[in-house]
């Protein structure tokens, strides 16, 4: 890329573009006022930050040189093994080529000098190795080299194979016993190397680069020669690896059921490989085929080969090979690993290894850890242990063979400075010593953490050197100008410009640059001396890192006089001079260490306009824009302390008029004011009923529409909508109803809009909902989408300014694929997602959006190219004769003069093209020639581009087959394939029509800006001759279309009446058009008129077709008329009024359309691909996450590997151009020469965005391109205000909980009960009885255990006394495993204390209350319970059933369930009846609960299904307590009242609510792909205290760490109208119809299914057979994580702040607010300081627990992650935990967040004077919107102080005052007490008290008589007698009342009325 910054800027205005036609604003001022706005850095998009990426420096030496020497590095090797390593690193881990001499092959390059230092370290024992260096490193390199060196030097040794060997090819036969591949072996089988990764993604992209090492040709030929043909043999052991369960069971093999799961296992796994062998197979004939069409010497990209395992090679595939001979290298994930050291069938792998271990002198293990900073906190803590575990396993643990043990790992940073050096340092240590470090056989290695200094290996980055310092900037803005070209916006390439070369000479003198006679030398010299510049440029005082490019701007250029655009254009310049090596003007290499660059531009999603009316002589405008939601006020203007009050701005989307809205203060109906506010009135039910955040969601009761015009309104077709006359007062943003309508001076006049009961009542009067906010017609233009049905989503013109995060996602990904296309780049792409269902809706919505946008430009180029062809073809005879007089007349021209006469022919009887071929009839470019097959020209363009003509995702099929088989594409030709019958024919092009005029309609007759004629591109018309008659015509076409008359409209009632004459027609709108057309009196006469014209053009009873109708296209010149009311464009006069709201139109043109084609998306799209020579292109898009179901398929898609004879259409249709991926995903693809990285989100961590930007550039592009999209997320947005952060900043060193007991204990607990549930095993075995384990279906991932029902309810079988004795027998494990998990004694104690017999089972015995209904294993439920590791990994999964998948596409075939996965804890919300999930671009709707199924089964022609369990797990019952709030959840419903753990009041038994975990969720097994339903949820989170635990006592605050939590996330269902969840109410049935694929047939599902009531009831037939009665419940997810928990002890008595309790005398909403406000603030500041995503914590709401007030932080892992235990571990340095010290930091740094930004200035202004409670500039987030009522960034700093300084007092005393959430707290009392006063001036007056000079509001009766005082006091205040009468002095009254500001901020009118009412019951 050559000017990534002006490729930032075509994305910018790209963007600016869209929303100026999407969201088009009617006044001019206001409009160009936004457009500044989003042009302004930080307000749509940051300033680009551009950061070197450095080479590393080489080692002095080439790796066949240090084979070759007798040097150190390879010293323990033999000189056989030196030269087989050699030659093997360099057949694939390192580029080579073939070499004369003893070693035959030699290195293209050096590796670098920290690849060497841990090849040094690794072939030695007691030499540990971790690598620290950035991406791109070669840190996968560092640790395979040495693990290379010592198995080639093992290998050499080794004898030759027997015959037969890697020949057992046993699945190429249909009915083949399984074989293993590794027959005929002669050496010792064992695990050499356990590479051990944190995700699967990881193992996935290691298996690349192991398959490129040991399984190229080049590989294979060394093995030959060097191995005597012995293969090293790798393998991924993941659950991604074919197939579960045992090859031949050790106690079941005859036993029919174990038969038939071993029969379907081997199907599986025969089918698998022969998927591998084609994929393979395919792979490499795509990289023949790419080898052959490359030109000699040119550089091909990667193979592909490399991605596919292959099955003829060292790469072992299935677990059953793996399971007989280990692999020499495992690569696996650590809750993989977890379960292999649990299970039965995984013992050979251990034991074979141990066995060598022990047996061979020589024998080593290697132990590699990748992305090692990702193990740490809890879960890394179990890792630790689980490594123990493993050594221990293998025996390494024992003295005399510790020292094989061989430790490497690579690691993004690890710092050894300072304090954070000895936390890593002790990191290390606690993860591996002493294992590792034993040097010798008598050595028993080290404790010492120093020791661990000298093992971590650092990269030695290579910086260039700049010394000449700045530079002039005038001859880099000279060479950017010469580049430009055409566009000056932007150099997509460099043009043959005689200008350029000498601007380049000018920029060479200016880099000190020598004269070079030939271009390439001086492109050379000049790019390596820019890199060096602009290094230089990105280092400042915290070194070199990714900057700001005005910052580099300053640092590299010398000042000029001159304005910031030269400086601008200038730094472009000079990155242009440093990618010039790549315009291919010369063939130009650069020096290896010069750098390429990463460009990092963020954007984020815009959330609303927001802005401040006004009244400027007489005339509404508007000040103050922002898109920043939740700010009250705008920016002030100079000397004026607090600016104007902001309202959200809404607009209609067909005139682009503004309305004004926002949250009602006032229940509706309970006065005639009603106040505009930025959030919700109904705080105390926050966050339970918390309202949608935003107005296109809102009812009428939340939301409040006002319309500040005074004009007659225009209402909808159907009497929905009402406006009352209202006015509206700015400063207090009430607005008041008058039925006059009389308008107080300095007042806004308008309408208040109600909704109508009749917009709700369904057909049988029944009421179907609540009312909506939504008006469904604009007042202003009349737009109606009164009649669109009541499931449609766009019910009303009326929209917000929100873009919508896909919608701006999908604009994007567009421009970014649009500047791949400009460059010439390889038009592939990533998108990266951190969820599963948001990657899925990635894919769907960026290809559907797309696409629509696609469809607009299609059409309109169809109908240039058809109408300018038409013109051009048309001849007249003498013309027809001259055109064939000019071809030969010979056999050679047979064809070309055959096609012309078959032209002349077609015309014969036609006229010439009128109007200069500007006409096209529609169905012309859609109709089929029947003659030929040959497609219209639309669908022939949606066909070349692989583009499914009648279904947005591709997927429908037309008689069963695919699509793409329906075409044939012959010389540029598309046709319906010849072979189809006529018929079938005939019916796919009547599908294809259906699909494609209603969408031509909705681009023609759109209300939208977005409607052809709206873009002067093209309007429709009544027929192809120009005329006065026609255009009359043609104005009425564009009203009929309004009034759904288009037969093709989606909208369209079916049942249309027919209009006749004009008395028929009933349309108000068509009705006052043609009123103001023909007048009063004529009108229907006039319409009659109409109506026979357009009849006897053949559209009878004013209906319409729209294959009927034209497109006239417009030319650059010619004339429109915009209506001045408004806004729509006429490209004719008509019949001189505005077609939609019947105004004259002014005779004079408004321009000419070359305008409108500027200032339009749609035109300015077209515009620009013409003029650069951009295509238009499709973006396929596809998901690749964990739940994609065929991962190497879609691969191959990917990368364009279609070798099995499929046509060009279906490679189009097929190739896939996008892949949406996860986090898991991030490094689990090679793109090759990727130039861009497009990320949907901000990634969760600084690891993980440097991980995922890092797949671009890798081929060393000058410049990579990366673009995130920020949502609204409180780390999105943080990061989007600090890019600097997550572009540069180190993240912390790891940390682990070692000494933290419970880790090791359930590590330990796990490791006893493996041995005693083994020996049970055995006795059962030698008794001849079954162990119940055995028959457990799905197995335990977690152990092989008996059931939790045997367990506990077989009283014959007494498991627990069988247990008991078995662990007696086997405690010499349980010592063992002690003695190797930790070095310290006390710990040793400690543990041996705890883990006993009878403490284990006890604790066992103790869940029997809490086991589960339905029987499980019991290791699963004793890891959900805590006792046993999770390694944090959530698999407390719960799957969603979306229906039967065939596995191959044959009628013979299996079928598996096609299922989706969560953690319980979402799957309770995300997964709930009603739910709809988008997979594979299909959605899915869920109706109810099932069972575990197992896996299908073919019976003949039939499929047998069945559930393993019941569909409840376990049920709970839950009650608030009445008094306080607080949860107490019960295993039984109560029958007794219980009493309240916090407050100790009484619990009544008929509170508590049931709830219920299932066991699975399903959905109605019917995906559809064209539905656009959503799915609607509710929550409420909850939380019980376990264990307070204990803590130092901090000042006023106790700490209290170690404590646990039980956290239930509850899912009532739907709120009704009382705003409490109903639940869900499911029938019991038997499922009887499950769609079979590829068969018309139906399956059954042998097991109860609860299916949501109302959808059963909505389906009823023979599908559902009744089984059981109903019932009804909600969801619940409960786990068991730590806790931190902040305890303030002591603060001043004046102040309310134990007030925290949600109900009864201790609950105080402003107190609760403040510590909500404290908590987030703490949970986000603590995120940054861990650099975690702040959703790895749990931000609970505070309690009160035994009169004292609790602030409450959990870890969102089950179990814990440890984050919280780290938080409350003491800091040396300060003596204090670590969570006082982020308090006292959020308090006093100003230089970063939160003060920084709540005290900050931006474009928006001075956050703290504009912000008077919370925003998205400061607290408020989309995770915590259900608080946003609440929250408010001074309150929380307000507790937090309390916390953190002795005698805070909350601005009582004067000495707080100057603190930043006091300062300016009086002055805002007594402007908002000012503000209240005016709402009901008469009534109330403002009034300051004299002695404590605080407001006060000053009631009187209308007669002036006054009948109270309400005093404002600070929200945390009391306001008892006694503080009162201290504080007000001689001001005190005893009838006084009381207002916070709190309450007058958020909804004054609301509270006076209730202090009234509570006055009112006092008198």
């Amino acid at each position: 890329m050559l000017d990534p910054i002006g490729g930032f800027n075509r994305i910018k205005d790209f963007f600016v573009s869209y929303v100026e036609t999407s969201f088009r604003i009617a006044d001019p001022v206001v409009a160009e006022t936004r457009r500044r706005l989003l042009q302004t850095v930080n307000v749509f998009a940051t300033e680009p930050l551009i950061e070197p990426v450095f080479r590393y420096t080489s080692s002095p030496k080439r790796l066949e040189q240090l084979a070759a020497e007798d040097g150190d590095e390879l010293g323990p090797l033999s000189a056989q093994g030196k030269i087989a390593f050699a030659e093997l690193a360099l057949s694939g881990l390192f580029r080579g080529e073939p070499a004369d001499g003893p070693i035959r092959r030699k290195s293209s390059y050096a590796p670098y000098t920290h690849q060497v230092a841990m090849l040094g370290r690794g072939i030695r024992p007691g030499k540990p190795g971790i690598v620290t260096s950035g991406t791109g490193s070669g840190k996968t390199e560092s640790f395979m080299l040495p693990l290379l060196a010592a198995l080639a030097d093992e290998a050499v040794k080794w004898k030759a194979p027997a015959q037969g060997y890697l020949q057992a090819d046993w699945w190429t036969e249909k009915a083949g016993k399984w074989q293993s591949r590794r027959t005929g072996e002669t050496r010792p089988h064992a695990m050499r190397a356990l590479v051990l990764y944190p995700m699967n993604a990881l193992v996935e992209d290691q298996m690349v680069r192991l398959r490129r090492t040991l399984d190229s040709p080049e590989a294979h030929e060394v093995m030959d020669e060097r191995f005597a043909g012995n293969r090293i043999f790798f393998g991924q052991y993941t659950s991604a690896t074919p197939v579960t369960g045992y090859e031949t069971h050790p106690r079941l093999a005859g036993d029919k059921q174990e038969k038939e799961r071993r029969a379907r296992r081997l199907r599986e796994l025969r089918a698998a490989m022969r998927r591998i062998e084609k994929n393979q197979q395919a792979a490499r004939q795509h990289d023949r085929i790419a080898k052959e069409a490359r030109k000699p010497g040119e550089e091909g990209p990667d193979e592909t080969r490399y991605i596919f395992p292959s099955v003829d090679g060292g790469e072992m595939s299935s677990r059953w090979d793996m399971q007989k001979t280990p692999p020499d290298i495992l690569v696996t994930n650590a809750s993989m690993l977890g379960a292999m050291l649990s299970r039965e069938v995984e013992d050979p792998i251990f034991e074979k290894t141990k066995d060598w271990l022990r047996s061979c002198e020589d024998a080593y293990f290697y132990l590699i850890f990748d992305e090692l900073h990702l193990v740490r906190g809890s879960s890394g803590t179990e890792v630790a242990f689980l490594v123990k575990t493993l050594i221990q396993r293998l025996g390494l643990d024992q003295p005399g063979l510790r020292h094989k043990l061989r430790i490497l790992a690579s690691s993004a940073s690890l710092p050894m400075e300072g304090t954070q050096g000895e936390q890593s340092m002790a990191y290390l240590r606690d993860l591996f010593a002493p294992f590792g470090t034993s040097a010798g056989k008598d050595d028993l290695g080290t404790t010492d953490a120093t020791f661990w200094r000298e093992c971590v290996v650092k990269g030695e980055p290579f910086m260039p050197v700049w010394t000449a310092g700045p530079v002039s900037p005038e001859p880099f803005a000279k060479l950017m100008q010469c580049a430009f070209a055409d566009d000056q916006g932007f150099v997509a390439r460099i043009g043959a410009s005689g200008q350029l070369l000498p601007a380049l000479s000018e920029v060479a003198k200016e880099l000190s640059v020598p004269h070079a006679v030939a271009e390439g030398e001086l492109i050379q010299h000049v790019a390596q001396a820019a890199a060096a510049l602009l290094a230089y440029g990105c280092t400042g005082p915290e070194g070199i890192r990714a900057t700001v490019a005005s910052e580099i701007s300053s640092r590299v250029f010398v000042p000029t006089a001159a304005d910031a655009d030269l400086a601008d254009l200038a730094l472009r310049g000079l990155m242009l001079t440093r990618a010039l090596p790549e315009s291919r003007r010369s063939e130009v290499s650069l020096a290896v260490e010069t750098p390429s660059f990463r460009v990092h531009t963020f954007v984020r999603n815009i959330e609303g306009l927001f802005g401040a009316p006004g009244l400027t002589d007489g005339s509404l405008g508007f000040s103050g824009l922002t898109v920043e939601r939740g700010i009250s006020h705008a920016r002030p203007a100079k000397g004026v302390r607090r600016g104007a009050r902001l309202f959200e701005l809404l607009y209609c989307e067909a005139c682009g008029d503004l309305f004004l809205g926002g949250q009602r203060g006032q229940k509706l109906g309970s006065s005639s004011a009603t106040e505009l506010l930025p959030s919700s009135a109904d705080l105390e039910n926050l966050p339970e009923r918390a309202s949608a955040e935003y107005y296109d969601s809102m009812t009428l009761e939340d939301f409040a529409v006002f319309w500040p015009r005074r004009e007659q309104c225009s209402l909808p077709e159907r009497d929905y909508d009402h406006w009352e006359p209202a006015y509206l007062d700015v400063d207090t943003g009430v607005v008041r109803v008058d039925p006059h309508g009389d308008v107080p001076d300095g007042k806004i006049g308008g309408y208040l809009y109600y909704q109508k009961e009749a917009a709700v009542t369904g057909p049988k009067g029944k009421i179907t909902g609540r009312p909506s906010a939504q008006p469904f017609c604009c007042p202003k233009c009349g737009t109606d989408y009164s009649n669109r049905p009541s499931t449609n989503r766009s019910r009303s013109p009326i929209r917000a300014f929100r873009t919508g995060v896909t919608k701006a996602s999908q604009l994007v990904a567009t421009e970014l694929f649009e500047l791949l296309h400009a460059i010439g780049a390889e038009p592939k792409g990533i998108v990266f997602s951190d969820s599963r269902q948001d990657a899925a809706n990635q894919a769907l919505e960026i290809e559907r959006l797309h696409l629509r946008d696609l469809r607009r430009e299609v059409l309109v180029t169809a109908a240039r190219q058809a109408a300018q062809a038409a013109s051009d073809q048309w001849m007249t005879q003498e013309e027809f004769f001259a055109r064939l007089g000019q071809i030969p007349d010979n056999d050679e021209n047979v064809d070309r003069r055959n096609q012309l006469i078959t032209q002349y022919a077609a015309m014969q009887g036609k006229a010439r093209p009128v109007d200069g071929g500007r006409c096209v009839k529609l169905d012309q470019l859609l109709q089929y020639a029947a003659s030929d097959g040959s497609t219209g020209a639309i669908v022939s363009e949606l066909v070349r581009m692989g583009i499914h003509p009648f279904d947005e995702a591709g997927r429908t099929p037309f008689k069963g087959e695919p699509w793409y088989r329906l075409f044939e594409a012959d010389s540029g030709k598309v046709r319906y394939r010849s072979t189809l019958a006529q018929a079938a024919k005939d019916e796919l092009n009547g599908r294809i029509l259906d699909r494609q005029y209603e969408l031509i309609d909705d681009v023609i007759f759109a209300n939208t800006f977005f409607a052809l004629e709206e873009t002067g591109l093209a309007y429709p018309s009544i027929s192809d001759k120009p005329g006065q008659e026609d255009d009359r015509l043609d104005a009425w076409l564009r009203v009929f279309a309004s009034a759904y008359r288009i037969r093709n409209n989606r909208y369209a009632d079916e049942r249309m009446t027919e209009w006749v004459t004009g008395d028929s027609v009933s349309n108000r709108r068509t009705v006052r058009f043609a009123k103001s057309v023909f007048g009063e009196a004529n009108y229907i006469d006039g319409l009659t008129g109409v109506l026979d014209r357009f009849a006897s053009r053949g559209h009878k009873s004013g209906m319409f077709e729209i294959g009927g109708l034209y497109l006239r296209l417009a030319k650059e010149t010619d004339h429109y008329w915009r209506c001045a009311n408004c806004k729509r464009v006429h490209l004719h006069l008509g019949v001189n009024l505005c077609t939609r709201c019947a105004l004259p139109l002014d005779t004079a043109p408004s321009g000419v359309v070359s305008d409108l084609w500027q200032e339009n998306f749609l035109g300015l799209r077209i515009l620009r691909g013409e003029q650069q020579g951009v295509n238009r292109f499709r973006l396929r898009v596809e998901e690749l996450t964990g739940q994609t179901d065929d991962f190497p398929e879609r691969l191959r898609r990917f990368k364009g590997i279609f070798v099995d004879g499929e046509s060009e259409i279906q490679k189009l249709a097929s190739e896939i151009d996008m892949l949406s991926v996860t986090t898991t995903m991030e490094v689990g693809i090679d793109i090759g020469a990727l130039q861009s990285v497009y990320q949907a989100n901000m990634p969760p961590q600084r690891f993980n965005y440097q991980q995922r930007v890092g797949r671009a550039g890798r081929r060393g592009q000058a410049f990579s391109f990366v673009v995130t999209f920020c949502r609204g997320r409180s780390h999105d947005a943080y990061y989007f205000a600090h890019p600097k952060a997550i572009t540069g900043d180190p993240p912390p060193p790891p940390f682990l909980a070692v000494s933290h007991d419970p880790i090791p204990l359930r590590l330990l607990k796990k490791a006893w009960l493996r041995q005693a549930f083994a020996l049970l095993r055995r006795e059962c075995a030698a008794s001849g009885r079954e162990f119940p384990g055995d028959r457990l279906v799905p197995p335990d991932v977690h152990g092989e255990y008996v059931t939790t029902r045997d367990y506990y309810d077989d009283a014959d079988a007494n498991w627990p006394e069988r247990l008991r004795a078995a662990l007696e027998r086997s405690t010499e494990v349980r010592d063992s495993f002690v003695n190797a998990a930790t070095f310290s004694t006390d710990q040793r104690q400690r543990l041996l204390s705890e883990a006993t017999v009878g403490n284990l089972v006890g604790e066992i015995n103790g869940l029997r209350s809490q086991a589960p209904q339905v029987s499980i294993g019991l290791a699963r439920f004793l890891a959900e319970a805590g006792i046993l590791p999770m390694y944090g990994m959530a698999t407390r999964v719960r799957e969603l059933y979306l229906g039967l998948r065939a596995e191959e596409e044959k009628s013979s075939t299996d079928y598996q369930w096609s299922t989706m996965d969560r953690d319980l804890d979402l799957a309770v919300f995300e997964f709930a009846p009603g739910a709809v999930l988008v997979k594979d671009k299909q959605r899915h709707k869920v109706i109810g609960f099932t069972g575990d199924l197992a896996e299908p089964l073919r019976r003949g022609k039939e499929v047998e299904l069945r559930a393993v369990s019941g569909w409840i797990e376990s049920t709970t019952y839950v009650a608030l307590c009445p008094h306080c709030g607080s949860a107490r959840h019960e295993e039984q419903a109560p029958v007794e009242p219980r009493t309240c753990d916090d407050c100790h009041g009484t619990i009544a038994a008929d509170v508590f609510r049931r709830y219920v975990t299932p066991a699975a969720f399903r959905t109605d097994f019917h995906p559809r792909s064209d539905s656009e339903e959503t799915g609607r949820m509710a929550t409420r989170t909850v939380a019980t205290v376990l264990r307070e635990g204990d803590g130092p006592r901090c000042g006023q605050v106790t700490v209290r760490r170690g404590a646990d939590v039980t956290i239930m996330q509850l899912n009532d269902g739907v709120s009704g109208d009382d705003g409490e969840g109903e639940q869900f109410s499911v029938d019991l049935v038997e499922e009887r119809a499950v769609p079979v694929p590829l068969t018309s047939g139906y399956a059954k599902i042998d097991g109860t299914q609860a299916i949501d009531s109302a959808i059963r009831e909505s389906q009823r037939g023979s599908r559902w057979s009744p089984q059981g009665f109903g019932q009804r419940f909600g969801l619940i997810a409960r786990k068991k994580t730590e806790a931190l928990y902040l305890q303030l002890d002591e603060f001043d008595s004046r102040l309310s702040l134990r007030s925290v309790a949600r109900r009864g005398q201790y609950s105080h909403l402003p107190t609760r607010a403040a510590a909500i406000s404290a908590t987030q603030i703490l949970v986000h500041k603590a995120a940054l300081e861990l650099d975690v995503s702040p959703d790895e914590f749990e931000a609970l709401e505070p309690r009160l627990r035994a009169g004292k007030p609790m602030l409450q932080i959990a870890d969102a892992l089950i179990n814990g992650s440890g984050l919280c235990r780290r938080l409350g571990e003491t800091e040396r340095a300060s003596g204090s935990p670590r969570i006082i010290d982020i308090i006292h930091s959020i308090l006093a740094d100003t230089h970063t967040w939160p003060l920084q930004d709540f005290l900050g200035t931006d474009s928006d202004g001075d956050h703290a004077r504009q912000c008077q409670t919370s925003c998205y500039r400061c607290i408020q987030r989309y995770g915590n919107r259900r608080y946003h009522g609440l929250l408010d960034w001074r309150l929380g700093l307000s507790y937090l102080r309390a916390m953190a300084s002795p005698g805070y007092s909350c601005g009582l005393d004067g000495r707080d005052l100057h603190l930043p959430e006091i300062s300016g707290w009086l002055e805002r009392a007594h402007e908002l007490t000012q503000e209240v006063a005016e709402m009901r001036r008469g009534t109330l007056s403002y009034e300051r008290l004299p002695e404590s000079g605080l407001p006060s509001l000053v009631i009187r009766t209308v007669n002036g008589a006054i009948t109270g005082r309400v005093v404002v006091l600070h929200p945390l205040w009391l306001d008892t007698d006694d503080v009162t009468r201290r504080l007000l002095g001689s001001d005190w009254r005893a009838e006084t009342q009381y207002v916070d500001t709190f309450n007058l901020e958020r909804r004054p009118l609301r509270k006076l009325a209730d202090l009234q009412s509570a006055a009112s019951r006092s008198d």
